[in-house]
């Protein structure tokens, strides 16, 4: 009797039965991963591609048509340093910004390149819906940052505070959030600050009071807090002070009877509470004061009669008692007087009516 011939049998056909069932294990791995290959490449050039974060590319500027021949390095960094914050400034609108390697940077927009260095950035009203890129503080050589009439969002990057050549700060006109840094104390030689309408918020900095070359400070219409820095007394070169249409509180700092060369001191719409400094009686070159409506309280200092080149007093709205000072008959520049809605008493000066350019 021969041996069974099952086992042998069986042995002889497994292999067969095992390859079979590996290929269709292989093709089955295979599928899937076109699958999702597909599926990407859809997503890619379907409507999820704005939501698909592709790496970035390298830039470079040199031997590129942005910088002239010969290269300077200073030059190439700086073309670099703003290509790669464009698209965080531009935000969604990428047509507002005409740079690239291709274009040289002497015709970017509002761009301003001189020694071999950017020295200019000028995009005031020109549609960017983005945010301040901190990287800007690579631009040492900076005089001028007008950003302001834009769309911006975030807060003011601290790097900014780096800019120590800067002349000339403007980021008003955005939607610009969070507090004023502290570092732009820094910009010792700052002549124009203006973060007006806004949605800062916080108190203001006291470090602003380094700023000696300031000339214009300009804080109006954002959410502020606080009291008014005494420091701000120390800005001896400051022509113009907006505070107005904020939430400030405390008294007027008798300090800002420092401040010689003001011509416009406008603290209106805040929640200002206390007495007008009689000191602020000696800023003779002062145009424009504006207090109307806060929470003063106290009289008409009669030192306001020294305000010989004043042309508008507002101090509507506030809780002022006493007389109207006889004084102000000697402002004679005086085009406009604004004293409504406080507590006076007493008559109208006839001094008032030798005011012949109310």
């Amino acid at each position: 009797m021969k041996p069974e011939t099952h086992s042998h049998s069986l042995t002889r056909h497994s292999p067969r039965r095992y390859v079979t069932l590996s290929n269709v294990s292989v093709l089955a791995v295979t599928f899937f991963w076109v699958a999702v290959l597909v599926t990407a490449l859809l997503v890619l050039v379907g409507k999820g591609s704005t939501t698909v974060a592709l790496p970035q590319q390298t830039v470079s500027c040199t031997s590129s048509t942005a910088i002239p021949d010969p290269e300077p390095p200073e030059l190439i960094a700086d073309c670099e340093t703003l290509l790669g914050l464009m698209g965080t400034l531009a935000g969604t609108n990428t047509a507002a910004l005409n740079w690239s390697e291709d274009t040289p940077i002497s015709d970017w927009t509002g761009v301003t390149v001189a020694s071999n260095r950017v020295t200019h950035i000028d995009l005031g009203n020109v549609g960017l819906t983005g945010s301040i890129p901190g990287e800007l503080g690579s631009l040492t050589n900076l005089r001028n940052l007008n950003l302001g009439g834009n769309q911006l969002t975030g807060t003011i990057p601290t790097q900014l505070g780096i800019l120590t050549n800067l002349l000339s700060l403007t980021l008003s006109t955005n939607k610009l959030s969070g507090s004023i840094p502290t570092e732009l104390g820094n910009l010792t030689n700052l002549q124009r600050l203006f973060l007006g309408s806004n949605k800062l918020t916080g108190g203001i900095p006291g470090e602003l009071g380094s700023l000696t070359n300031l000339e214009q400070l300009v804080l109006q219409r954002n959410p502020l807090s606080g009291t008014i820095p005494t420091q701000l007394g120390s800005l001896t070169n400051l022509l113009e002070l907006n505070l107005s249409e904020s939430q400030l509180t405390g008294s007027i700092p008798l300090e800002l009877g420092n401040l010689t060369k003001l011509e416009s001191l406008t603290l209106q719409d805040n929640v200002l509470t206390g007495t007008i400094p009689p000191q602020l009686g000696g800023l003779t070159n002062l145009k424009r004061l504006n207090f109307n409506e806060n929470q003063l309280s106290g009289g008409i200092p009669i030192q306001f009669g020294g305000l010989e080149n004043l042309e508008t007093m507002a101090i509507a709205g506030n809780k002022l008692m006493g007389s109207i000072p006889t004084q102000l008959g000697s402002l004679t520049n005086l085009r406009q007087l604004y004293l409504s809605h406080n507590q006076l008493s007493g008559s109208i000066p006839t001094q008032l009516g030798s005011l012949t350019n109310l």
